[in-house]
């Protein structure tokens, strides 16, 4: 027969414990402070068992065992190794069941990758289903037994997101733990010449760089730059060979973009701008136009360090300048300048970005021409908003330079003197605010909802440039203000808000 359950209104778990529940949803504290899986509210039937010597006495039923809190609607997310004993590159072991059948533990997790694969990719108009999104994290998440740290940082993104989405902050603690845990595998690899070389510590160092963008765990952009020292560490420590598989090319390719960015903010190119390094990957393949962009970010930061050394150097009392050089740097500047032009000609001709850029007259909000961008290219256009942006640190470079510069133009030789115009031209304060508005105006375009999260994430650099541009203008500030605030509210990326 059916009996009718107890009229507490505690969880199950208390209440099969016998103890006093603080009633807290969607988790009590009771089981989280115990670490306990706590079971919910809802109720269910009761089946009572008539013998012939009378009511026959229950088996007190098994408790639920989890490592984290987690009610049944919720999926059980404590997976796969937790103890020190596990090694980072070391595979999560198989399930040890009878029928071979995947795992409850299993489903969710795919389950929580799955959205976050849904959710990062960009989506075409037309279909909700994601149209391209980054290699690296498609192959990574594909992989059927990952190692611990590619395991814990991948599923750590997924699961914080996913809390973060959903307001479960218990989602978003479970996420934080698994992160702690990453961590502490990659400072083990990071002593470890064999797990250095394991391909798929790049993938998860990488999705920790992603985490970090998401989260953002310092209030500066320490635990970032932190991350990418740790893949420029991993790469050097592979060499410029070794990306031949699909997983470890994918990754490398993914990861010059936050190395280049790196790169720039710190004024030094080494050793990623090295013609082994920029050509040394490529050796049976070819390069395509995101890599080349890439590849004048790198040279971009080392002519970043070269005025620096400039710098430094008429610091030092007594020493005179060397005319040679301030020509050396310009002649680098205006080199760098000619490529980055040829490149637009070659690969980005055909960007609706570039069009509208060049509207007579100018369109104050580009988001009134989006029936000009429904079928644009999502690749191509975030290209166009990295050009931008490398293209504006050169021209305040070579605005400085010239400034700093004019005093000795006139001794110069006139093919020299020619140089100096040209960039004084092409980097004053109209040319350098027409680039830092077309950032502007481009980005509400690359933040909107189909275009998912993983152009969004592009946009922070192209934004940081224009926010450098703008700093002593109040217009143009807010402006920029208000979009790192849409980037980090409305996308989650909190590392935006630290943008100076």
């Amino acid at each position: 027969m059916v009996g009718v359950a107890g009229k507490s209104k505690g969880c199950t778990t208390c209440s099969r414990r016998k103890i006093r529940c603080d009633e807290g949803k969607p988790h009590c504290s009771t089981c989280i402070r115990t670490g306990r899986a706590c079971e919910g509210y809802q109720r269910y039937p009761v089946f009572l068992n008539y013998t012939a010597s009378g009511l026959e006495r229950r088996k007190p039923l098994e408790e639920a065992k989890s490592e984290s809190p987690r009610s049944m609607s919720t999926p059980p997310l404590s997976i796969g190794p937790t103890t020190n004993q596990s090694s980072a590159t070391d595979p999560m072991p198989a399930e040890n069941v009878l029928i071979a059948s995947p795992s409850t533990q299993a489903i969710w997790t795919k389950g929580f990758l799955s959205w976050f694969w849904t959710n990062y990719s960009p989506r075409s108009a037309s279909t909700i289903a994601p149209t391209k999104g980054p290699l690296w994290l498609y192959l990574a998440l594909r992989i059927p037994q990952p190692t611990a740290i590619l395991h814990h940082s991948s599923l750590a993104l997924a699961v914080v997101r996913s809390g973060r989405a959903s307001n479960d902050n218990s989602l978003v603690v479970e996420g934080q733990r698994l992160y702690g845990q990453a961590v502490k595998m990659l400072q083990r690899i990071l002593e470890d010449r064999e797990q250095i070389l394991h391909e798929e510590n790049l993938a998860a160092v990488r999705a920790m760089v992603l985490y970090e963008l998401y989260e953002a765990t310092s209030s500066t952009a320490d635990s970032w730059f932190g991350h990418i020292t740790g893949l420029s560490h991993l790469l050097v420590a592979r060499g410029p060979q070794m990306y031949d598989t699909p997983l470890a090319r994918a990754v490398f390719e993914e990861v010059r973009y936050p190395l280049m960015i790196r790169c720039i903010m710190l004024h030094q190119g080494y050793p990623f701008s090295e013609a082994q390094w920029r050509d040394g990957p490529w050796t049976s393949s070819i390069k395509g136009p995101e890599q080349l962009l890439y590849d004048y970010g790198f040279s971009l930061a080392a002519v970043l360090h070269k005025l620096d050394t400039l710098a430094e150097a008429a610091q030092v009392p007594g020493k005179d300048r060397d005319p040679a050089l301030f020509i050396d740097a310009m002649k680098s500047i205006l080199q760098l300048d000619n490529e980055l032009e040829q490149y637009k000609q070659i690969n980005l001709r055909d960007s609706r970005l570039l069009h509208l850029s060049k509207s007579e007259p100018p369109l104050s909000d580009w988001t009134q021409a989006s029936t000009l961008l429904n079928d644009m290219s999502f690749h191509l256009e975030g290209l166009v908003i990295i050009w931008w942006a490398i293209k504006l640190f050169l021209m305040a470079a070579g605005s400085q330079l010239a400034l700093k510069t004019q005093a000795i133009v006139q001794h110069l030789p006139p093919p020299v003197a020619g140089i100096h115009k040209r960039i004084s031209a092409s980097s004053g304060d109209e040319v350098r605010n027409h680039v830092g508005h077309c950032i502007l105006q481009s980005i509400p375009l690359i933040v909107q909802d189909n275009m998912g999260q993983f152009e969004t994430s592009r946009t922070i650099f192209p934004l940081t440039a224009a926010t450098f541009q703008f700093r002593n203008s109040e217009p143009e500030t807010e402006t920029c203000r208000r979009l790192k605030t849409q980037i980090a509210s409305r996308k989650g990326f909190k590392f935006a808000r630290g943008i100076e």
